[in-house]
C-alpha cells in the first residue's frame, strides 16, 4: 500500500520576532516524503531578554609606594642616633620594605647604617659633619622614589663639665665672690671642626622659693623655677670679642631642706642618697645661627647680674644672690675634651687669676 504524501508545509510568514516560536512547532510537524517519521524538535532559542555576559574587570593598576625618611636631626659624634621611615606609605596596603642607604658622609667617616632594611635603624655618627641618609621602600611590584633626610652631627671641641653630672659641684657665687663675670681661656681639641654650634655652663643654686638655706628653713615647690638672664662672651686669645648672647633662663630652686642629712640645712639627693648645699644644672647657649669659626684658642665667660655685683647690679635681693657657677679643682680634674691654656688659673672680672679653680663648661662645634 502506498503512502499518501504529505501535504507541503506551508512558508512561514511573519514579521516579528514574537512569531520564531510558532514557525518552529509548524516545522516540526512537516515531513518529507516516504515511510520516514517527523524530524526531531529543533531546539528553543535563547530567552528574549538573555544579556551578554559581562566582561571581566581589568586588573587594578598598582601605585607606587611612597617612601619617608623622616625629619631632619642633631645628633652628637659616637650617639647613637635613630632614622625613622615609618611615616612611608602604600596606597594598595601592601606590606613594604625598607632599604637604607648612606648617600653622603664628612670624608674623615667610617659610619654606617646598622640594619639597613629595618623601619628605624640605628646609625651612629663617627666624625662632626653633616650626613645624608637615603631610603626607597618597595612593595613587591614597585619602588618608590628616593627619599632623604640630613643628620648634623656635633662634636665637643672642648668640655670640662663633669660626666656624670653630680647633683651639686664646687661653685663660686657672684655676690658671695663679687664677681662680675667668671671664665676660662682654653684650648680646643685638635682635629676638632671649628664651626660653633653652642656653649653649656655648669650651674648650682642655692636659692629657696621661701627661708634659707644658711638658717636651715629652705623649702621648695618640686620644680619651682625663677627667671634671671645670664650672658655668655666669647674672645680670642688676645681678648677681642668673638660674640655674646644674653638669654633668660628659668633657673631651680634647690630642694627643701631635709632633717635627716647630718646637716639639716642640706637637701637629700634620691640618686646618690648624699647631702648637698646646692643643686647643680646647666645652662645651654644655642649659638648655631651665628655660623662663626672659632680660632684654636677662646676665652669664654659667664655675667649676671645680682643685688650687689655684675654689670649692672640689680640692687634689689632676690633669688640670683644664691646663683653659682659651678668649677672644677684643675689639680684633680682635667678637661675630658681639650686643654686648660694656663691650667692653674681662671678669668675673674676679665683679669687672669691664679686660685686652682675652672668653671665646668663645654663648648660644642661641627664642621662648615
Amino acid at each position: 500500500m502506498s503512502s499518501t504524501p504529505l501535504a507541503p508545509c506551508p512558508k512561514p510568514l511573519f514579521v516579528h520576532a514574537l512569531a520564531a516560536t510558532a514557525t518552529a512547532m509548524l516545522l516540526a510537524g512537516c515531513g518529507g516524503g516516504g515511510s520516514g517519521g517527523a524530524s526531531a524538535p529543533a531546539a528553543a532559542p535563547p530567552p528574549l531578554n538573555a544579556q551578554a555576559p559581562a566582561p571581566a574587570p581589568a586588573p587594578a593598576s598598582n601605585k607606587a609606594p611612597v617612601g619617608d625618611a623622616g625629619k631632619a636631626q642633631v645628633a652628637r659624634v659616637g650617639t647613637a642616633s635613630q632614622l625613622d621611615g615609618s611615616a612611608s606609605k602604600d596606597e594598595d596596603g601592601d606590606t613594604l620594605s625598607y632599604a637604607w642607604t648612606l648617600t653622603s658622609k664628612p670624608a674623615a667617616s667610617n659610619a654606617t647604617i646598622a640594619d639597613s632594611t629595618a623601619i628605624k635603624p640605628s646609625f651612629t655618627p663617627d666624625v662632626a659633619g653633616t650626613y645624608v641618609a637615603s631610603l626607597v621602600v618597595s612593595d613587591g611590584k614597585t619602588s618608590s622614589a628616593v627619599a632623604t633626610v640630613n643628620l648634623l652631627a656635633e662634636a665637643a671641641a672642648f668640655d670640662s663639665v663633669a660626666a656624670p653630672f653630680p647633683p651639686n659641684m664646687a661653685s663660686y657665687g657672684f655676690e658671695a665672690k663679687s664677681l662680675v663675670s667668671l671664665g676660662d681661656k682654653v684650648t680646643l681639641a685638635a682635629g676638632t671642626p671649628r664651626l660653633l654650634r653652642s656653649v653649656t655652663v655648669a650651674m648650682s643654686s642655692w636659692a629657696c622659693q621661701t627661708g634659707s638655706w644658711d638658717a636651715g628653713t629652705c623649702a621648695s615647690a618640686a620644680n619651682a623655677t625663677f627667671d634671671h638672664p645670664v650672658t655668655i662672651r666669647l674672645l680670642d686669645a688676645s681678648g677681642h670679642e668673638l660674640t655674646t648672647l644674653t638669654k633668660t633662663f628659668a633657673m631651680p630652686y634647690r630642694p627643701t631642706a631635709d632633717a635627716t642629712c647630718t646637716d639639716p640645712k642640706q637637701w637629700r639627693a634620691a640618686a646618690d642618697n648624699k647631702c648637698y648645699n646646692g643643686f647643680a644644672f646647666k645652662l645651654n647657649f644655642d649659638l648655631s645661627d651665628l655660623k662663626l669659626v672659632l680660632p684654636d684658642t677662646v676665652i669664654y665667660e659667664v655675667a649676671y647680674n645680682t643685688q650687689h655685683r655684675g654689670a649692672a647690679p640689680t640692687g634689689v635681693s632676690g633669688p640670683y644672690d644664691s646663683l653659682n657657677v659651678g668649677v672644677r679643682k684643675v689639680s684633680d680634674v682635667a678637661p675630658s675634651v681639650g686643654t686648660d691654656f694656663a691650667q692653674a688659673f681662671n678669668r675673674q672680672n676679665g683679669n687672669d687669676t691664679a686660685d686652682g679653680y675652672s668653671p665646668m663648661a663645654q663648648i660644642v662645634v661641627t664642621a662648615p
